[in-house]
């Protein structure tokens, strides 16, 4: 006989049995959902590779032998719109129809394909790019991540308002997955914005960085070795550099070095004085960047 206790002790088992199943298959559910949930999470974080596309700039010495800069050479010509209006002509009849008999039907459509291409070469500009378009001043590219690198030396004085308002309006022009940076330098230690680091271009983030910049003041000399490190530090895809003055070679060519260790291009802008364009000049050319000179006359 069976005692009362090991009849319990069966029941139980059973039961334990019939949730066996449920039990391995609510933890087969949560273990896939984890795991989903990780790839979710890392795809949406990691940044993809790419080269972001700077439209105006260039990247090292042009080679002119390239397909892109070779003239095309075409045996057929674009029609002028006077000779498309006479060839419909031709091929209507009274009743408005395209002919059918001649076998040589004119595709209206073809027509206007014909009219809007353009053979000697294409505009590079209208490309869509690969990032949002940034601008400072004159000088623009397309990027994710930005840093501006901005002279506050004494030399600034009376020229400072004016290169706060186009930054402002620089930052006002970023879009909301952009991230970017300001850091203000002359000699000795950077002044960096109120994010440490990157931050995000937000509303909010916008106007923090407003106040920032209506905080500085120019003084002291200009060296923006410290500066530039510490935007590397940031891994930016574009630096903005803005200045009045002139480097020394050496410190051109430390830019330059550190620049391209960092696979980092390099827009700069020589403010109001023309004095230090041919280091800059340099520096953008040969971090694949853009050179601007900025005028009185551009000021607003």
């Amino acid at each position: 006989m069976v005692s009362f206790r090991t009849k319990r002790q069966l029941v139980r088992l059973r039961r334990i049995v019939k949730l066996w199943p449920w039990v391995l298959s609510v933890a087969f559910h949560i273990i896939v959902l984890a795991i989903l949930s990780t790839v979710v999470f890392i795809s949406f974080n990691a940044k993809p590779e790419r080269r972001e596309i700077i439209p105006e700039a260039r990247l090292g010495k042009v080679n002119t032998q390239l397909p892109l800069f070779q003239k095309l050479e075409h045996n057929i010509k674009p029609p002028e719109e006077k000779d498309l209006e006479r060839q419909l002509q031709k091929t209507l009849n009274p009743t408005g129809k395209l002919k059918t008999d001649t076998g040589k039907k004119l595709s209206v459509i073809g027509i206007e394909a014909k009219k809007a291409i353009k053979l000697p070469g294409c505009d590079l500009a209208r490309l869509q790019p690969s990032a949002p378009v940034t601008k400072f001043f004159s000088a623009t590219g397309n990027a994710y991540n930005i840093v501006y690198l901005v002279d506050r030396s004494a030399s600034m004085i009376d020229t400072i308002e004016p290169l706060k308002r186009e930054l402002k309006r620089s930052i006002d022009m970023l879009q909301p997955m952009q991230k970017f940076q300001i850091i203000f330098f002359s000699a000795g230690r950077p002044v960096e914005g109120p994010a440490n680091g990157l931050t995000w271009a937000t509303t909010r983030n916008k106007q923090r960085y407003k106040k920032f910049i209506d905080s500085i003041k120019a003084e002291g000399q200009t060296d923006p070795r410290w500066a530039l490190q510490r935007a590397l530090q940031l891994k930016p895809d574009l630096i903005y550099l803005l200045t009045d003055g002139v480097f020394s070679e050496k410190i051109a060519k430390k830019i330059i070095k550190w620049a391209k260790q960092h696979n980092v291009k390099i827009n700069t802008i020589a403010y109001l004085r023309e004095i230090g364009s041919k280091r800059l000049m340099e520096i953008a050319e040969q971090t694949g960047g853009v050179f601007r000179f900025v005028s009185e006359d551009q000021l607003e």
